[in-house]
């Protein structure tokens, strides 16, 4: 239920926050499990996805929109993973989601191919190199700024969806109630 109640909160800070688009899509693939379309700043989840995975896609995703949405940014694609698996984990962990087996091994991937350049000296457009501490600095301030306000959508929607429960528990199948207010007040008084 919480996951659900999450995905729902995500699609809405999105849409309404950042005017990306969440869509459930058919993207000819096991594999991949979604995308951010920068250039239509948009979020494809895969529809084979359960909700459990759709979630923590979901929040990667959602930090690409918020980390990448301009398309000319002159960052390495491993750089770019990188950011976006730290701000999705650093969601997750805020919400109490333990993080997969896959996320920690992409993370982990981004930033052995980050050192990997680094070592080899591979620079990115700018001339320099991967700074992690720069990166994570910039994750961190971000995280920050979004964190409350995503906050407050969870706890808005979780509140809706405990009104709904409540109010379906004590009407009957026409939607009369079936139960005095005094008793609903004690029955949900916490």
């Amino acid at each position: 239920m919480l996951i659900f109640v999450l995905l729902f909160t995500i699609k809405n800070y999105c849409e309404n926050e950042l005017n990306c688009p969440i869509e459930i899509a058919d993207l000819h693939s096991i594999g991949l499990r979604g995308h951010y379309l920068p250039l239509e700043n948009k979020i494809e989840l895969n529809e084979l996805l359960e909700d459990s995975n759709r979630l923590e896609t979901a929040l990667h995703e959602m930090g690409h929109a918020i980390l990448h949405s301009d398309v000319f940014q002159d960052r390495a694609p491993e750089q770019i993973e990188f950011e976006a698996d730290s701000i999705g984990l650093m969601f997750n962990s805020h919400f109490g989601f333990e993080f997969s087996e896959t996320q920690k091994e992409h993370l982990a991937q981004q930033y052995r191919d980050m050192q990997a350049a680094n070592e080899k000296s591979v620079k990115n457009d700018k001339g320099e190199k991967f700074d992690i501490n720069k990166i994570l600095d910039n994750v961190s301030n971000t995280y920050f700024e979004h964190i409350q306000k995503l906050s407050d959508y969870v706890k808005v929607s979780l509140l809706k969806n405990k009104i709904a429960s409540t109010d379906k528990r004590f009407r009957d199948s026409k939607g009369n109630l079936n139960t005095s207010i005094e008793d609903i007040e004690t029955q949900t008084f916490d």
